[in-house]
């Protein structure tokens, strides 16, 4: 039987990967495959500094000394070492990382942005693209991010049960092969006849198999394509040009709007995904060469710059831009822009020589149209009862683990959240969206603010959120957060100025930093800020919703809570109190 393609499924998620590659960073040029005392002491050294940055570590690893753990001195033989070769593998598939020379780390030219924090979504989308495979050696390898564009292409969109099999689209002669069966799949799915109850999912899977065997007869069944099409789908929401709607097997995966021109030029026929190198070989004293897998070299699959896009060239990014402005507003509520700013920017990019400055129009017609979007959602949208319940469900796959981008959905749905309070307000973001309002993967905080600012003529409210957790919170959180709730204080005078700062759970030497502060601070008065769980959030806001609540009555609650902690002697009381005060407000 033929191999299918492979997919990693550990880490699911780029972002615990990338939460894992400045530990790899350490050991750069170390010998990955080496072995001391018949253990592999690189790879147990970056377990251990891993969890014990965590706030429920794994104690099997740091309950023992360091030097101890790093030896294999360990009271029993569980391995602790599976967790980082699974990440080693995976920042490998991206291009991320790899081994050179006899067996070194090295981290990419790509995987160096990541840590520079310069990493963009159109990066990752190289990344993809650049991805060859070999899954046989007898036939001709394939992109699999080509293959998912053609079905993508040929059906509009597709669910995880119908993605599952570009997996058995081995070689790019047979993406004939795949597009068959999401056919007949779908055909069947929808047939009353045939599946009757459509949550039913043992017998939709029996359906998968079935369809898969008539038409990958040469493949073994992939028992795995439930976790493959999970974390494909997951990469391919880094790319930004992507969203999904519905939830488990059921999700369903779809081209933006403001991304189907680029989108259909990467399906295009004139676009050629570009492979690495041949290898030369020797057979029979002769010279052959033989396509290699990406992975295989690993200094081209992660090198910045060495392919291009579709729209990397004057003709295209022009006709993007003018396709743009020609239906920008036709496409939203109201008008993006007046009829002179659309015949003066269409004047001034016809009559652009230069790419850089096309990409400098394109970014600024995007940054008009996403604060238009701004507008219409903080005035019409955030009024319904449809964006509340869409605040609400998205806090809770936050807090579930059920979404990507996990940490930028945080910071987009607490600005959602408070905008859809009822009161005069202005909630400020700084940090990026794209024009849809959804997180704009890879990107970087604007500059030393808050995550956000809130303003009434009354208060400020400095809202700062973080899916950091343990000691690493409390040394990368807690000082910033005090910095810019003062740096409020100081801009603010005359004003009340109060810090929130929500999170999946809250370490205890954070709230402890923050209880001291809302009695007395180095400036001689208190720097009030309240810790939430995520949880605790959800229950707030959900209560405030159900009443149409007001702004000032969240800030009043909040209020509260500072009060609490001048009034109480230790702080893991005052942590039971906000509890209390929320059972409190919710009955």
């Amino acid at each position: 039987m033929k191999k299918t393609v492979s997919w990693r499924t550990a880490p699911r998620s780029v972002s615990v990967l990338i939460e894992w590659l400045p530990y790899f960073s350490l050991f750069e040029g170390e010998g990955w495959n080496e072995k001391k005392g018949g253990v592999f002491e690189l790879r147990r050294k970056l377990r251990w500094l891993y969890e014990s940055d965590r706030e429920e570590p794994d104690l099997d690893v740091v309950g023992i000394p360091f030097e101890d753990f790093v030896k294999g001195r360990m009271k029993n033989s569980i391995d602790k070492e599976s967790l980082v070769r699974q990440q080693f593998t995976t920042a490998e598939q991206y291009g991320f990382m790899g081994l050179i020379d006899e067996g070194t780390i090295f981290i990419t030219e790509a995987g160096r942005k990541i840590l520079n924090k310069t990493f963009t979504p159109e990066d990752f989308l190289v990344q993809l693209i650049k991805m060859y495979v070999v899954p046989n050696k007898e036939e001709e390898g394939v992109f699999p991010f080509a293959s998912f564009l053609t079905l993508l292409n040929e059906f509009d969109e597709l669910s995880r049960f119908e993605v599952s099999y570009l997996f058995g689209v081995t070689s790019s002669e047979n993406i004939g092969n795949g597009i068959a069966a999401i056919s007949e799949f779908r055909s069947s799915y929808l047939d009353p006849k045939k599946i009757k109850n459509k949550n039913n999912t043992e017998l939709v899977w029996e359906l998968h198999k079935k369809v898969w065997e008539k038409h990958f007869p040469e493949h073994q069944y992939l028992k795995s394509a439930g976790d493959y099409s999970d974390a494909f789908f997951r990469a391919l929401l880094y790319t930004d040009m992507f969203y999904t709607s519905g939830r488990g097997f059921y999700t369903k995966i779809r081209v933006k709007a403001h991304y189907e021109k680029k989108f259909h030029l990467l399906c295009s026929e004139d676009y050629v995904f570009s492979k690495p190198s041949k290898q030369k070989i020797v057979i029979n004293g002769q010279n052959k060469y033989k396509d290699v897998p990406s992975r295989e070299d690993l200094k081209w699959f992660g090198a910045i710059g060495n392919i291009r896009l579709p729209w990397d060239n004057k003709k295209e990014r022009k006709e993007i831009i003018s396709n743009t402005l020609l239906n920008v507003n036709a496409g939203f509520s109201g008008e993006v822009f007046s009829a002179d700013e659309i015949k003066n920017l269409t004047y001034e990019v016809e009559n652009t020589t230069s790419i850089n400055k096309l990409k400098d129009l394109e970014g600024q017609i995007s940054k008009q149209i996403q604060i238009h979007n701004m507008t219409h959602y903080i005035e019409k949208v955030s009024k319904t009862i449809e964006a509340k319940e869409d605040v609400l469900n998205r806090f809770e796959l936050i807090a579930n683990n059920q979404c990507e981008m996990r940490a930028l959905w945080l910071e987009v749905n607490t600005w959602k959240s408070l905008v859809c309070l009822e009161g005069d307000k202005e909630v400020i973001p700084n940090f990026n969206m794209e024009e849809d309002l959804t997180p704009r993967s890879f990107a970087p905080g604007v500059g030393n603010t808050p995550d956000m600012e809130l303003y009434t003529s009354e208060y400020v409210l400095v809202p700062e959120v973080s899916l950091m957790t343990g000691k690493v919170q409390w040394e990368h959180e807690g000082s910033s957060v005090i910095d810019h709730v003062l740096s409020k204080v100081k801009e603010n005078p005359g004003k009340e100025v109060l810090g929130m700062f929500i999170s999946m759970s809250i370490n205890e030497r954070t709230l402890w930093q923050f209880f001291i502060l809302n009695k007395v601070s180095w400036i001689g008065s208190a720097v009030p800020v309240v810790p939430l769980t995520i949880s605790q959030y959800i229950k707030i806001i959900d209560k405030l919703y159900q009443k149409n609540g007001h702004i000032d009555e969240l800030y009043e609650f909040l209020s509260d809570c500072t009060n609490l902690a001048k009034q109480t002697d230790d702080f893991r009381t005052w942590q039971k109190e906000i509890e209390d005060k929320i059972s409190d407000l919710i009955r």
